[in-house]
């Protein structure tokens, strides 16, 4: 009996020692997991911080785009594709900040942006957190062209079968554009039934459309600007009776620079990469104009008060042409335009190789870089279905 217990001496320290062990290494595994637990937890903690930062920074961005009194929007506007706009740091209540950052990606009729903004948490431990947003500034000219032509009084296609005005939306030869919207009308006008088509052509969806309630206003208002606004921003001023010759564009300082105080520089739509291929003038005629010249170019918003007469002219024009006089808008001698036309009084008449053609592009560039757009019209606008993303 003795010798059998004898044999049992030092079984339980080594028990007891392998139990501390084990609850040591448990101990510690608890203490490692609960630390691990913390600093998951502060993880979030300060990488939430991070985001709702960006994102707070992200609609505050969107809502100065949106302030119509902030001049955000037209800097944004004006960027050049690949360029960036970098804003000043913005600090919440809770000393998280963002720093917004905005690229423009494309230009054309819905030019887009892209809005990155890096938000950083609050206190000392301060996670980062990136946040896109994809915005464009999508030009609605419909206010500006309800067709083609559009004019309150008789419609007269007279000279050969090359006299065309078209509704279908044409981009400029050589231009940027978007793909071609829907095509227009190419003629609106009150009443249709004393319109002479000769051997023109009229084309367009449909080709002819009567608007009976044409009034006065369908001429001097288009959605919220007025024909008097536009004539006050403009950059070129006519006082009476003008003959307009050799227009084209005008540069110094080695062509690097557009000169834009030549009275005869409408820009350049002939190259748009050139310096004066983004100058795209308000031009107001206060009485009659006539051109009278071969290969002039221009490009803008022109505003006649009195008669437009293009006589003997292959004149190009690219933008918006609105034409108030009491006598009728005349068009020959294989004169093009690119946009839409207005007259107000007496109708028109398109004589000898002369084309119209509804073009949204030219449209839109006219009214953004003349100033109109920015003047105007509201936010930049997100796109997509999705708020934000994250990168």
């Amino acid at each position: 009996m003795r010798k059998s217990i004898a044999g049992r001496d030092g079984f339980v320290l080594p028990v007891v020692i392998f139990t501390i062990v084990i609850m040591g290494v448990m101990a510690v595994a608890a203490l490692r997991t609960s630390a691990d637990g913390h600093l998951a937890s502060q993880a979030m903690r300060v990488s939430g911080g991070a985001f709702y930062s960006a994102e707070a920074g992200l609609y505050r961005v969107l809502g100065q785009l949106a302030d119509t009194t902030n001049t955000l929007d037209s800097s944004v506007q004006a960027l050049a594709v690949g360029d960036s706009l970098v804003l000043p740091q913005g600090t919440l209540t809770n000393g998280a900040s963002y720093l917004p950052r905005i690229v423009r990606l494309s230009s054309g009729v819905q030019p887009m942006y892209l809005l990155a903004v890096t938000g950083r948490g609050p206190g000392a431990v301060r996670g980062k957190r990136r946040l896109r947003m994809v915005f464009t500034s999508s030009v609605d000219v419909s206010a500006f062209a309800p067709a083609a032509m559009h004019l309150d009084g008789v419609m007269e296609i007279v000279g050969n079968s090359t006299s065309t005005i078209n509704g279908n939306d044409t981009p400029p030869p050589g231009w940027v554009c978007d793909p071609p919207g829907p095509a227009l009308p190419g003629v609106v006008m009150a009443d249709t039934s004393g319109i002479n088509l000769g051997s023109g052509t009229i084309l367009g969806s449909p080709p002819i459309d009567e608007d009976p309630g044409m009034g006065a206003s369908s001429f001097t208002v288009f959605g919220g600007v007025t024909y008097a606004s536009m004539a006050a921003m403009a950059d070129k001023v006519y006082w009476s009776d003008a003959v307009v010759v050799d227009l084209g564009p005008v540069f110094k300082e080695g062509g690097t620079v557009c000169d834009t105080s030549r009275t005869k520089n409408w820009g350049d739509p002939l190259d748009r990469s050139s310096a004066c291929g983004n100058y795209f003038p308000i031009i107001h005629f206060k009485d009659d104009v006539h051109f009278d010249d071969h290969g002039s170019v221009g490009q803008g918003i022109l505003l006649v008060d009195g008669r437009f007469d293009i006589d003997n002219s292959d004149f190009t024009f690219y933008g918006l042409i609105i034409v108030r006089g009491n006598e009728s808008c005349d068009f020959e001698h294989e004169v093009t335009v690119y946009g839409a036309v207005h007259c107000a009084k007496d109708g028109g008449q398109i004589h000898q190789d002369a084309v119209i053609n509804y073009s949204s592009c030219a449209l839109a560039d006219a009214l953004t870089y003349s100033g109109v757009l920015t003047e105007t019209f509201g936010p930049l606008k997100r796109i997509g279905s999705r708020a934000w993303s994250e990168f």
